[in-house]
């Protein structure tokens, strides 16, 4: 198209001007011509005598219809980020509501916190206390204000919680300079602080330790951080065990360890397995705190029976005793950790097995019965501890270590069962197989293992024997200065630890060393 003056030529397309080819005069070019291009063009040429338009219809053949895909394409993208947009619309929704009712339930739980759970039925007074949970009290005396507990680092985690070492502050009020006094502590919270099912585990944990007595080989309760429940701050506090679980302390220990044991020839002869069958001795009978020997592996087998034997009287039964739940403090000393829950087990120490429903449960540990009923008692328990004497006297090998899982159950019912540990005498295995026995009858009690144990050590290593007797007598008497240091009379939230009244106004004698670290605050 051409005119005098030389137009000013423009292309159209439906409507609309035309910009994708290339102008060369009035001559439009398409490099790339696709079968969207189909149409009518029309040419515009406009100069000082007016203006003209042509019309011409364009075909494109023998090119492949790709403008389909792209509007599928395009249309699954729009429909795809829609239905994401709703979903998390629709988690969002959900996720209030389920935080809305975690917030109502928590605030449940720190009502039953402070309500009296009144008179405890005489049909449950036999239970064991952890099926009694819900009649269990929180006393007040425990609380522990939250700006005096500082927690450090995590020293152990599962699927469910945390524990971190730390340490709890009180101000001496005796003193015109300010001091403080800091206690190590472990200090145990859950992993989802608005998880009313973890929450109420914890909280049962809690109440259950508070019920029970002091002992010298079973974990302490210093008290709790339960006053933000509601906002899922809740932590449960414990004395703090320097030297960790008992598994990876026999782990640690292994090429340093001394075998002491020496066997004698003559044989004492009793048709009683409660009393040793054999006479033996043991070289260098004291235990070293530099080293992990005999001496040492028979003490924690007594302290763990002396612990349990405890616990079976309160009564609660463990459900998972097991070298791991043993904790060692600087001294050797024996505390039974994790007693009377009833535990969802995560770790590679358990395994799921289907019985009406899922459940984690230690099998390697467990007594068959308990496997099959899910019923818990202290013959149980007591299989339990022949598998942890298992643990101890070899070091921490895992039982059944060649035995997988699934065959674990007709391993045991064909009447197999662990071998002899190499540092373990024969009377020691002969209580191993009598607490592995498939009758829970015939099984000892804790009371049984203990006076064996006892005999045992009397018979072959009696000063041992007053060595240990002695040192849980002493840590008792800590255990219970302990409280005493921690439940005299302090101020109020402001500036105290714990928030209970006085009894008296008698000034308690302060724990030794061993439990404090005494430091200037600047």
């Amino acid at each position: 198209m051409t005119g005098n003056p030389l137009p000013d030529v423009k292309w159209f397309k439906g409507g609309h001007q035309y910009t994708s080819g290339d102008m060369e005069g009035s001559i439009l070019k398409v490099s790339r011509a696709r079968a969207e291009g189909d149409g009518q063009f029309q040419c515009l040429a406009v100069n000082r005598a007016g203006l003209t338009s042509n019309f011409i219809e364009v075909q494109v053949d023998n090119v492949p219809e790709r403008s389909s895909f792209f509007y599928w394409f395009l249309t699954i993208l729009v429909l795809a980020a829609i239905i994401l947009i709703c979903y998390l619309f629709y988690k969002l929704r959900a996720n209030k509501k389920i935080t809305k009712q975690k917030d109502i339930q928590l605030n449940m739980l720190y009502l039953m916190k402070q309500n009296d759970p009144g008179p405890l039925p005489e049909n449950l007074k036999l239970l064991p206390i952890e099926e009694r949970a819900d009649y269990l009290r929180y006393p007040e005396e425990f609380e522990i204000a939250r700006e005096n507990m500082e927690i450090c680092e995590k020293i152990g985690s599962g699927m469910f919680g945390f524990v971190n070492t730390g340490y709890l502050s009180m101000a001496d009020p005796k003193s015109q300079i300010e001091y403080k006094t800091r206690l190590p502590v472990a200090i145990k919270s859950t992993k989802k602080s608005f998880d009313m099912e973890l929450q109420t585990m914890l909280f049962e944990e809690l109440k259950i330790m508070c019920a029970i007595e002091k002992h010298p080989n079973v974990i302490s309760l210093i008290g709790a951080v339960t006053t933000n429940m509601r906002k899922g701050e809740f932590y449960l506090v414990t004395e703090y065990a320097d030297n960790g679980d008992l598994l990876n302390y026999l782990r640690k220990h292994r090429e340093t360890f001394h075998n002491t044991l020496i066997d004698m020839e003559e044989p004492v002869v009793n048709e009683n397995y409660s009393v040793p069958s054999q006479q033996i001795e043991y070289t260098r009978l004291l235990p070293s705190s530099d080293i992990l020997s005999t001496a040492d592996l028979l003490s924690f087998a007594l302290q763990i029976a002396n612990g349990m034997e405890f616990l079976a009287a309160v009564p609660c039964v463990h459900r998972d005793l097991a070298a791991r739940n043993v904790l060692i403090t600087s001294s050797k000393i024996c505390r039974i950790a994790d007693f009377g829950l009833a535990k969802r087990y995560t770790d590679k120490n358990y395994y799921r097995i289907k019985n009406g429903k899922q459940v984690n449960l230690p099998v390697r540990w467990m007594a068959p019965e308990s496997v099959q009923t899910y019923k818990f008692t202290e013959k149980n328990d007591v299989w339990s501890y022949g598998i942890t004497l298992y643990e101890i006297f070899t070091l921490g090998n895992r039982p059944y270590a060649q035995v997988p899982n699934e065959q674990l159950e007709e391993f045991l019912r064909s009447g197999m069962r662990n071998e002899q540990p190499e540092y373990c005498h024969d009377d020691l295995y002969a209580l191993m197989k009598n607490c592995w026995h498939k009758s829970p009858d015939v099984r000892p009690n804790f009371n049984t293992c203990v006076h064996y144990l006892k005999a045992h050590l009397k018979e072959c290593a009696g000063e041992l024997l007053n060595r240990v007797d002695g040192q849980l007598d002493l840590e008792l008497e800590e255990q219970y200065k302990l409280e005493e240091w921690l439940m005299k009379n302090r101020p109020d939230i402001q500036g105290g630890t714990f928030t209970r009244k006085p009894k008296n106004n008698e000034e308690e004698e302060a724990p030794t060393e061993r439990y404090l670290i005494v430091e200037s605050s600047t």
